[in-house]
């Protein structure tokens, strides 16, 4: 079970990203919250919905929450209702705390317009991202149906596959898994983050989960990059 934070406010206290890291792995390195001006938005992502303490956190978290595979993967969304149904009665129960669902398909998994729009038709109204981690996905029969839900487009940026910086919702959701990026790279996200203020309302930006403990401190860079 992963929990990750966030920060990101502007200089005139604008929400303007969602930055999360692994924050137990690294509890000797890291305080939390990092930003002393954020502790109205702190977040976990991928827990055990049954463990949530949601009454014991002295400030507003959200949660970003991973489907379960049994959604996902063993089922493909398909034929998956009475599972789909019960996990959003729960996680609804979040209310305002609750942030976007990430619906991670399987890298074998490849394109199926028609079971994704019957997927989405028994979705409620809530926010989402699907990372499609097979490059079949990636034309615009799939993004239009993502934008006719305002559901985001995972845009995942790894070693083994990299996904179009599509636009499909009013909000951003960026998994960014590469172990090896330079300031450089952690500038060009930054200026495709702050490049998107007209299309999203929040962005949701994720650094890979590692060894070293370079998360924590790309997250920082993009902060002081956005806030700049």
């Amino acid at each position: 079970m992963e929990r990750k934070f966030l920060s990101g406010r502007s200089a005139n206290g604008e929400d303007v990203a969602v930055l999360r890291r692994t924050l137990f792995d690294y509890r000797d390195q890291l305080h939390f919250p990092p930003d002393p001006g954020a502790e109205d938005n702190r977040e976990l992502e991928n827990a055990d919905i049954g463990q949530i303490p949601v009454r014991a956190q002295s400030a507003p978290v959200r949660f970003a929450l991973k489907a379960p595979q049994k959604i996902t993967h063993w089922s493909k969304l398909k034929d998956c209702a009475g599972t789909l149904e019960y996990f959003c009665k729960v996680v609804t129960g979040l209310g305002e705390r609750l942030g976007p669902v990430l619906f991670q398909l399987p890298p074998t998994f490849k394109k199926d317009a028609d079971v994704l729009s019957s997927f989405l038709r028994e979705f409620p109204s809530m926010r989402a991202a699907f990372e499609f981690r097979h490059d079949s996905w990636f034309d615009d029969e799939i993004f239009d149906l993502l934008k006719s839900r305002n559901i985001s487009l995972c845009i995942a940026d790894t070693d083994d596959l990299a996904t179009p910086k599509k636009i499909t919702a009013d909000y951003g959701y960026l998994r960014l898994r590469r172990a090896d990026y330079q300031k450089s790279d952690v500038e060009n996200w930054a200026k495709f983050v702050r490049e998107q203020k007209s299309n999203w309302k929040d962005a949701f930006v994720y650094f890979k989960h590692e060894e070293s403990g370079m998360g924590p401190k790309l997250a920082k860079q993009m902060l002081e990059l956005l806030a700049a």
